[in-house]
């Protein structure tokens, strides 16, 4: 019988202590040449805080999934200051130090092991000084006010999706709180990001902007926009500071993009992402083009990659977590060849600056597709082995011992969110993902999430771990 070892432990070391000091030295001269970086192999801990929906504060925006369980990095039990000097960002500091990246850095990890370094989360780090006492950039995803109902979105993301699902996640209840704490922070600030929902649709964001112009107008500000509006009172305030935008657009394919990004005009999104290609290059600051790679948008990629060369746009492929019904990350064998044969045989042009770089990021999702495909072979081959006879009862009376500890109503709950989930993944895996989340935070979901987003959750935690299972 496969003895379950896994334990969900988000700092839980990449290298074996026996091989760490030639294999962290190896890791660093890959990384450092091609970028003449210096350590740390990424600065986001000593630089950076990102702020997610449910007030979980992270190095960066692709930890905040694996700190989401640990209550001593949620804002509003803690302020700002007391997580930024706490022991959760002393670890990530100390390991990364070391020339270590823990379980929390995975997707980064993971690239520079494979000598991926084009789109490398930690690029957007290298400029800062770390040797500094206060955050010089903060990322805000704090809002989730949305017109939109995109399908690899959530309830938690979207307040169009959390009205239809009646959904009862209610995020951050204190702006007011946190725009005081955040203000000690803006004058010192280097840049400040902000996502959503849709940036232009937040009356809390408006009121930070203005903070910043006032303040500290020097402040690169951000915006991931869904372009779809773009009102008299955006156009007058990014004319007023240091705005740049990263606009979402998986395809620019009418039929497709509307599919994608539900209840968008396609005509309307392109007339505004006209706009801001404009003021872009009236205001000299880059544009980028923020693309989820989809089961959905895979073949109009080669397309969307010309289109922005040709309006001088970067391209830059975002890591989509969960949405196991539409992420390519998630896609069959068969589908990721499919798009692998179609990439490799529709190579971009790369003469200008924004070409080279835009190929080396579709590359770059090249090497990232090879990847997803091992990784789900191999998934598929763990399966094949845990799951028998023997395995399948321990998952029965395992879970009868969770479900114990819940009430009827969260029990249902329970069943519910994992029969959304592949029959494959009813093992002893999924007890382990189930039981390492902290009671009161899976009671916490269970009473606000709707159980298709519980099993998303759950599905991606299964997915990520299966792949560390030892036998």
């Amino acid at each position: 019988m496969l003895k379950h070892i896994f334990k969900f432990n988000t700092f839980k070391f990449y290298f074996k202590k026996k091989n760490l000091k030639n294999r962290s030295h190896k890791i660093l001269e890959s990384f450092v040449k091609p970028f003449k970086a210096t350590p740390p192999i990424c600065k986001a801990p000593w630089v950076s805080i990102s702020i997610g929906m449910d007030g979980t504060i992270s190095p960066c925006c692709y930890t905040i999934n694996y700190d989401r369980n640990n209550e001593k990095a949620k804002w509003g039990k803690y302020a700002i200051k007391e997580i930024w000097e706490s022991e959760i960002f002393q670890i990530y500091r100390k390991s990364i130090k070391s020339g270590l990246l823990p379980d929390a850095c995975s997707i980064c990890r993971d690239k520079i092991a494979r000598k991926e370094f084009s789109s490398l989360k930690t690029q957007e780090f290298v400029r800062f000084n770390h040797k500094t006492k206060t955050p010089l950039i903060i990322e805000l995803s704090v809002d989730n006010t949305c017109n939109l109902e995109c399908i690899m979105c959530n309830s938690i993301n979207s307040s169009k999706i959390a009205s239809i699902k009646n959904s009862g996640f209610k995020g951050i209840n204190n702006y007011e709180r946190l725009f005081i704490e955040l203000k000690e922070y803006i004058p010192k600030l280097e840049e400040m990001i902000f996502t959503g929902g849709e940036p232009f649709l937040s009356k809390f964001y408006f009121r930070l902007w203005n903070e910043i112009i006032e303040t500290n107008p020097n402040c690169k500000i951000t915006l991931n926009t869904n372009c779809t509006v773009l009102s008299k009172e955006a156009k007058e305030i990014i004319e007023k500071a240091n705005f740049s935008f990263n606009v979402s657009i998986d395809s620019f394919n009418k039929k497709t993009y509307e599919s994608i990004r539900k209840n968008a005009d396609f005509e309307t999104t392109l007339n505004n992402f006209k706009y801001l290609v404009n003021y872009s290059a009236r205001k000299e600051v880059p544009l980028a083009v923020a693309v989820c790679p989809l089961k959905q948008n895979y073949k109009d990629i080669p397309e969307l990659i010309n289109i922005c060369n040709q309006y001088g746009a970067f391209v830059h492929f975002v890591h989509v977590f969960g949405a196991q019904n539409s992420a390519l990350s998630n896609a069959g064998v068969n589908t990721l060849n499919l798009a692998l044969r179609i990439l490799e045989n529709n190579t971009p042009l790369s003469e200008t600056e924004t070409e080279q770089l835009n190929l080396q990021e579709y590359n770059s999702l090249i090497e990232d597709i090879k990847q997803w495909k091992e990784n789900n072979t191999i998934i598929e081959t763990k399966l094949s082995e845990i799951n028998t006879q023997e395995e399948n009862d321990k998952y029965i009376n395992d879970l009868i011992n969770i479900k114990t500890k819940l009430n009827k109503k969260q029990q249902e709950q329970l069943e519910n969110a994992i029969n959304c989930l592949p029959k494959n993944y009813k093992n002893g895996v999924l007890i382990d993902v189930i039981s390492s989340i902290p009671h009161i935070r899976l009671i916490n979901y269970l009473e606000i999430l709707p159980e298709d987003e519980i099993a998303e959750y759950l599905g991606e935690l299964f997915r990520s771990n299966i792949l560390n299972i030892k036998y």
